[in-house]
């Protein structure tokens, strides 16, 4: 879940407890969201900013094999909007690494990865609306990239 207002998120599936994440961000945390394959998170601020982090399972105790936790590092901050952002949507894998924004300043941004922690801003999609853009999604990987 996202605990915005401390700028925390908790990544955490299962009953062992909260995992909570310092995103670093300077407001609220709107939404969180994992890849494909539990290998990258994003989130989306009030700071105008996605940040994007590896995530690596960590082994806990090497004595017990199967003791994990995942640890966090930031790789990147996606800049671009000029309103709060509301969500991020990460596309199938087979399109490359492609994360959508949206936000309160009505527009929509698509960025890739091109090289580890090198982002690239494929489109924008602006003034679409009149107001606020709250949410994006990616079709099915069978309808293509849209």
């Amino acid at each position: 879940g996202v605990d915005g207002a401390n700028g925390k998120v908790n990544t955490n599936t299962d009953e062992s407890g909260p995992i909570y994440v310092d995103t670093q961000h300077d407001d609220m945390i709107h939404d969180a969201q994992m890849d494909y394959y539990g290998t990258k998170l994003a989130t989306s601020s009030s700071d105008r900013t996605v940040k994007i982090y590896d995530v690596v399972q960590t082994q806990t105790d090497t004595n017990v094999p199967g003791t994990t936790q995942p640890s966090y590092h930031q790789t990147a901050t996606l800049t671009g909007h000029s309103g709060p952002v509301w969500q991020v949507s990460w596309a199938h894998p087979k399109y490359g690494t492609v994360l959508a924004s949206c936000s309160f300043d009505g527009s929509i941004l698509i960025h890739r990865e091109t090289r580890p922690r090198e982002w690239t801003q494929l489109h924008a999609a602006r003034n679409l609306h009149d107001s606020s853009v709250n949410s994006v999604k990616f079709a099915p990987h069978e309808y293509g990239l849209i």
